[in-house]
């Protein structure tokens, strides 16, 4: 009994030895970090801008002015520039997709590119749904002309008007040159038309123009007026829009030169829909406080007069910026298209676009 009473006792004092012992420690351990806020968190991690573009076009350039500013607006910040180039754009936007959900990764793109096509006309390709990604921003707003090479014998539209052979540059069919394209044949009546795909970019397209491998493109007009300078192509022979443009006042509006079809003005709406813009999005998934966070980083840096004043050297009249939640409505509007109109859509490119 005596000796049944001293084990009790022993084991009663080890389980008061080992309970002061984890309550100690427990007052010794550190205490949990607190979370990093987004400014935290982005002082101490590189940020990824990917851009859909190839070096040394417009949207290539755009994203590198944002990159190099990224640390006025981001104390200690570090932002580096990735081209994906190729494909119509969909590499690029499928990188997006498959990237981390941590905010460090981002895309800044041409909604005409790889967006609002791939929901339009579908592209196996594409792994992505434009309407699960988050939107932060959109600038650099611009009217779509019709372009002709200098080498070409064209010099107003009515001299386009049932031409034979002509020859359109895009980077692929579901591109916005190859609706533009689809556009001009419908409403222009060209026949026999050839197409060039493959171009990864403006600076390509550009260069298929001055070498007389294509003999035209509809591409947005501030690209135009580089091209221009360069001695790639003439002045904008029509607008894809229902207005003439401040870049070119008296060039006229597609609709001032030729009556549309219904099947043309289904094709012209949805270009009116695709005025060159350059968009800033995140994959889905990311935390709100980041997206907060970048939403009102890039909101005051497109407002900002300097970074303004870069991006003028390619966008001379520059438009206001749409907040994300205005860009994410028009995307909402895309998707809202019925699949009676998608389907002929489809038809359409198919037939012209091939």
């Amino acid at each position: 009994m005596k000796k049944r009473r001293l084990l009790t006792l022993v084991g009663s004092i080890c389980l008061v030895l080992v309970l002061a012992a984890s309550a100690l420690m427990a007052a010794c351990a550190p205490a949990p970090e607190a979370p990093l806020t987004p400014a935290e968190f982005y002082a101490q991690n590189e940020a990824t801008l990917v851009t859909n573009y190839s070096v040394g076009g417009s949207t290539d350039f755009a994203t590198r002015i944002i990159a190099s500013h990224w640390g006025r607006f981001v104390e200690g910040g570090r932002m580096v520039v990735k081209n994906i180039s190729g494909g119509g754009g969909i590499p690029g936007v499928n990188y997006l997709w498959d990237a981390k959900p941590d905010g460090l990764t981002l895309l800044l793109t041409c909604p005409h590119s790889a967006l609002v096509p791939v929901h339009i006309f579908g592209a196996e390709a594409a792994k992505y749904n434009i309407g699960e990604f988050i939107y932060l921003v959109d600038f650099g707003r611009t009217e779509l002309g019709f372009q002709v090479g200098v080498h070409t014998p064209y010099e107003s539209i009515e001299d386009v008007k049932g031409a034979t052979g002509f020859k359109i540059a895009a980077s692929g069919p579901q591109a916005q040159a190859a609706i533009g394209g689809a556009l001009l044949i419908e409403a222009l009546g060209l026949k026999d038309t050839k197409w060039v795909f493959g171009y990864p970019g403006s600076a390509e397209i550009g260069l298929s123009l001055q070498r007389g491998e294509t003999d035209g493109t509809t591409y947005s007009v501030k690209t135009a007026v580089s091209w221009m300078e360069k001695g790639i192509c003439k002045e904008p022979l029509v607008m894809l829009n229902d207005e003439r443009s401040e870049w070119f006042p008296d060039v006229p509006a597609l609709p001032e030169v030729v009556t549309l079809s219904p099947d043309g003005q289904m094709l012209f709406n949805v270009m009116m829909g695709m005025q060159s813009t350059r968009t800033i999005l995140l994959p889905p998934g990311v935390s709100q406080d980041r997206v907060d966070f970048l939403e009102d980083i890039f909101w005051e840096m497109v407002n900002d007069e300097g970074v303004i004043e870069q991006l003028q050297l390619e966008w001379k009249i520059w438009s206001e910026p749409r907040t994300a939640e205005e860009f994410t409505a028009f995307i909402a509007s895309i998707e809202g298209i019925s699949p009676e109109d998608l389907t002929r859509l489809r038809e359409l490119l198919q037939e012209y676009a091939r």
